[in-house]
């Protein structure tokens, strides 16, 4: 098959694939864009990587049809990979394939790290501690509002806001949903330990997020490589948290709409913040694009506060797209699902002409 794309898959959402119930990940967005780029893709998991060829699935004639391939030169990975086997399997794609985004679950603290290691991005990063007991307890004496994240957290759970009241010495608790809970700064302390009760933890400082109807809100900016390797904005997203909820996730009872609706009710100067999302997620998308392997699509997470000043709360190397689709912004969640292909072909071109790239 000629100029022949990857899509890794995780097993569900591949077994999907002939009743086209595929869930979250809309394919036939991938199949309309292949079309329009002239590709042809191969969908398959690693599971069905075996030594010179895989088994996957074509779209032939309107159905998914499964075919024996060789192993497509470039492959975008859309699945998570947890276990060592799965890790081993990647291992053998990549010895064979140019995989990218196929590491795409980075612990918090270690791309806080990354990050904080470049002056100009430094201003944009909430101070960021990995917790321990003594950590907590000197930020609570500082009287910071904090939040305190599973290093491995997703869509929100796990999440704990500790808030001082002022003038009090008692703290509010906030986790879940919507639970809350008046204690001293003891009984916070130890409630925190009982709480975590041996997972690996940050504590960030809170954001002072931008309001609207009341509730918080913060930005996912849709970031991705293009037709020409270059990082482009594709797509910002602005996530409310529900009434009376400290947690943005749409996955936690969040709702979804447009990033320039929310900027437009909640920031004095929507333009301008607008800009400076634009600008500052570049940046962090460069800086994330040197130092980790064949990285072209990510999600970042980002917070205004009322003043328009941006702050990176955490990136997401495989970010649910459907909520783009859920505020009514059609037009970026097509091109949020273009974008990888455009990239693919420039990196098959490359290949054709200089070989495989590592980076």
């Amino acid at each position: 098959m000629e100029r022949t794309i990857g899509i890794l898959l995780d097993p569900q959402t591949y077994r999907a694939l002939p009743r086209k119930e595929t869930g979250q990940e809309d394919v036939g967005l991938y199949d309309r864009s292949a079309r329009k780029l002239g590709l042809t893709l191969l969908y398959f998991t690693l599971g069905e990587l075996r030594r010179g060829y895989v088994t996957g699935r074509i779209l032939q004639n309107g159905r998914y049809r499964q075919v024996k391939a060789a192993i497509p030169p470039v492959t975008h990975n859309r699945t998570l990979i947890g276990t060592t086997a799965g890790k081993r399997r990647m291992r053998r794609l990549q010895a064979s394939s140019t995989v990218f985004n196929g590491d795409n679950r980075y612990s918090k603290l270690y791309i806080h790290r990354l990050l904080a290691a470049y002056k100009e991005l430094r201003p944009y990063l909430p101070a960021t501690w990995p917790y321990s007991a003594q950590r907590l307890a000197k930020a609570m004496r500082s009287g910071l509002t904090v939040y305190l994240k599973p290093l491995d957290g997703t869509v929100g759970r796990g999440i704990v806001k500790l808030t001082p009241i002022p003038d009090t010495g008692r703290w509010k608790l906030q986790w879940g949903d919507n639970r809350q809970e008046l204690a001293s700064a003891s009984a916070a302390e130890a409630w925190v330990r009982r709480k975590i009760c041996g997972r690996s933890y940050l504590i960030q400082e809170a954001i002072p997020l931008a309001s609207s109807e009341g509730r918080p809100f913060d930005l996912r900016v849709a970031v991705q490589r293009d037709g020409t390797g270059f990082w482009k904005v594709t797509g910002v997203l602005g996530k409310r948290a529900a009434a009376g909820s400290h947690i943005t996730n749409i996955a936690r009872g969040g709702t979804s709409l447009p990033g320039e609706t929310l900027l437009r009710t909640g920031v004095a100067n929507p333009a301008a913040a607008m800009a400076e999302v634009h600008r500052v997620s570049l940046a962090i998308a460069r800086r994330l694009g040197q130092r980790l392997p064949l990285l072209a699509d990510l999600g970042l997470d980002v917070g205004v506060d009322r003043d328009g000043r941006v702050s990176f709360i955490e990136m997401n190397g495989r970010h649910q797209r459907m909520a783009f689709a859920e505020a009514g912004m059609r037009e970026a969640y097509e091109r949020i699902y273009e974008m990888p292909l455009r990239y693919a072909a420039y990196v098959l071109d490359r290949i054709e002409r200089h070989g495989r790239q590592r980076r």
